[in-house]
């Protein structure tokens, strides 16, 4: 489990002190490319710096309004899936998953598609091969061999 520290006052993020994800957005690279908006990372900030002092947050357009939606007080508290840190996050009917950043997500992403090796026969020589389940041959040698003779 990673320790989180708040970019404010520095404490760690605990269910009891959640962290608040706030939107960044990042350059673009080029005119062609689009916006990115990102969570945590650079905007890790406890509860009680998000809702007590929105003013040592950083100014940034996309910042505010999610801070405000706080102060209504319909949030919840969720777990990121990857690292196990606490989120406080408003409540959304359609939210399937919660990550605290996009390390995160990718992190399970990856693990859920990564795949066991299968062995298998080579169709033409026999010697058992591993990888891919729809590998037919062990070398291209036997595949030129089986294309040849039939």
């Amino acid at each position: 489990m990673q320790t989180h520290l708040c970019e404010s006052c520095g404490r760690s993020i605990t269910d009891d002190l959640p962290l608040v994800p706030v939107k960044r957005t990042e350059r673009r690279k080029s005119t062609r490319h689009a916006w990115r908006s990102r969570y945590a990372g650079p905007g890790a900030f406890c509860r009680d710096c998000a809702i007590a002092n929105p003013g040592a947050l950083p100014d940034d357009a996309l910042a505010r309004p999610l801070i405000m939606e706080f102060l209504s007080g319909d949030e919840t508290l969720h777990h990121c899936e990857a690292c196990g840190i606490a989120l406080l996050l408003v409540k959304v009917a359609r939210r399937k998953h919660v990550y605290c950043s996009t390390a995160c997500r990718m992190k399970i992403y990856r693990d859920a598609a990564r795949v066991e090796p299968v062995e298998h026969p080579c169709q033409w020589c026999g010697v058992m091969i591993g990888g891919r389940a729809d590998r037919k041959y062990c070398s291209p040698r036997c595949r030129t061999a089986a294309y040849r003779n039939g």
